[in-house]
Order: structure tokens, then C-alpha cells, then sequence
């Protein structure tokens, strides 16, 4: 199994890879699983998880990086096996409570038919059990006793509630980023593209070196720095209001 150990100790484990990315963080004493996949991977999920050590087995929070199927779709079943509190957005509760996120709108002309077409088929093909979170945030979180070693941010763009969770030197990011393709982190499916380029400048304010995406490999900071350089000369900058204030909540 593939990890990563942080600048301040903690252990970053890939539980899953392939189709869509799950990770647990472990630090001083705190398991963090960030998503958690589709339904089809939900017992080799769990087996890998009882494969850890001990310590490591427990999960106190389940942080969703945002609400789409791929990503979800076990938030229900592992919060009733594991009694985990689920971290999100406000922007997705209601969502979340429905059982089905709209999928992202595509990025170039294939992805933009896959997206109308999956909405077009809806819950019944890309919902999910629906669930209620435990802490829904509104603004930046910072995780009890991590002495601000663990850390929320959001990072909107590909959808309206992205989060990403800070770990020292390392980012779990979610959709913001994606590891698939060789020359490019630009995912193919995004709602908001220049606020998308504008979260990926707040990635890299973050002085973290490596960032872990939902799908495919871990992406540099380097490789990020020349996507934003690309990306900022072809989308005008976002404009729009604190991305941590949903309509709602004002």
C-alpha cells in the first residue's frame, strides 16, 4: 500500500486507487478517511482498512472533498459501521441530504455530452444513499487539538463546495486537481473554471510541496506552478463572493 509521511509525522495512507482515490490521514492520535469511492469498492475498502494496524483501523472523521457519486457514495454506510462525524460544504448539504449532487459541467466538447448526458439520467444512475453531515462548514476549519497541523480550506471551481484538507507539506485535494493525464492537472469536468485557476493559486499559498489528487497520481508543486501560469493567461480572474458563504447562510 502506497503512503506518505508528513513533515510533522503524520501518515498519509492510498487506501484506494484507480477509478477514484480514498485516503486516511493519521496524526497524534486523529484518522481523518478523506472520501470514500463508489459502492462497487465498499468491501475491499473495509477489508483494507482492517488490514492496518490497530491504531490505524478507527475513524473519527470522514472529510468529503465534495459530493460527487464517485466520491460519496459509501459516506452513508461507513458512517453507520465506523461512527465517524462527516466534514463538507454548506454548499452540498442539501445535496448530500437528497442523495444526488448535478454532475459538473465538462471542460472540453466529450466531457461537456458525458455531463448532460449523466444529468440527464440523474439519481438513478448517479445518486447515492443520502446522508446527514456532522460538521457542515461556512468557514475555514481547523481541526480540534492538531494545534493548527490539520486544516480545511475551500477550494471551489470544479464544484461549489470543493474542500481540500492541508497536512503539513502535503494537500488532499479533491477534484481541484487531477493526476490522470501526463501534461495537464486541468480535470475534465468543472462548474466554475476561473474559480477553479483561483483555488489553484490558494494551493500554492499554501507553501505545500505535494498535492493528492481524487484520481491518478500525486501532482507536484512544480507541475502545479506551470498550470497556473498556463491556465491564468487563458481565464480572467474570479470575482465572486466568498466562496465560503453560501446564499443561505448570509
Amino acid at each position: 500500500m502506497k503512503k506518505w509521511e508528513t513533515n510533522n509525522g503524520a501518515i498519509i495512507y492510498l487506501l484506494l486507487g484507480g477509478r477514484s482515490n480514498v485516503y486516511l490521514v493519521v496524526w497524534n492520535g486523529i484518522n481523518i478517511l478523506v472520501d470514500t469511492a463508489k459502492k462497487s469498492s465498499r468491501q475491499h475498502l473495509l477489508d483494507v482498512i482492517e488490514g492496518l494496524p490497530r491504531s490505524h483501523r478507527r475513524v473519527d472523521y470522514l472529510v468529503l472533498t465534495h459530493t460527487h457519486y464517485d466520491h460519496c457514495r459509501n459516506a452513508a454506510y461507513l458512517k453507520g459501521q465506523k461512527h465517524c462525524r462527516i466534514i463538507m460544504s454548506a454548499f452540498e448539504k442539501k445535496s448530500a441530504e437528497d442523495g444526488f449532487t448535478v454532475l459538473p459541467k465538462g471542460t472540453n466538447a466529450f466531457s461537456a455530452r458525458i455531463s448532460l448526458l449523466g444529468n440527464f439520467l440523474g439519481s438513478k444512475c448517479f445518486g447515492y444513499e443520502n446522508f446527514s453531515p456532522d460538521i457542515v462548514l461556512t468557514e475555514n476549519y481547523t481541526f480540534p487539538t492538531s494545534g493548527n497541523q490539520l486544516k480545511i480550506i475551500a477550494t471551489p471551481g470544479h464544484s461549489k463546495g470543493s474542500l481540500s484538507l492541508i497536512v503539513s507539506d502535503y494537500v488532499l485535494v479533491g477534484d481541484a486537481l487531477f493526476g490522470i493525464f501526463k501534461e495537464s492537472v486541468f480535470p475534465p469536468f468543472a462548474d466554475n473554471v476561473p474559480q477553479l485557476i483561483q483555488s489553484w493559486k490558494k494551493l500554492l499559498a499554501t507553501d505545500s510541496k505535494v498535492f493528492l489528487p481524487g484520481h491518478g497520481q500525486a501532482v507536484s508543486r512544480e507541475r502545479l506552478e506551470r498550470a497556473v501560469k498556463r491556465f491564468s493567461k487563458r481565464y480572467p480572474a474570479f470575482s465572486g463572493h466568498d466562496c465560503f458563504k453560501p446564499e443561505h447562510l448570509k
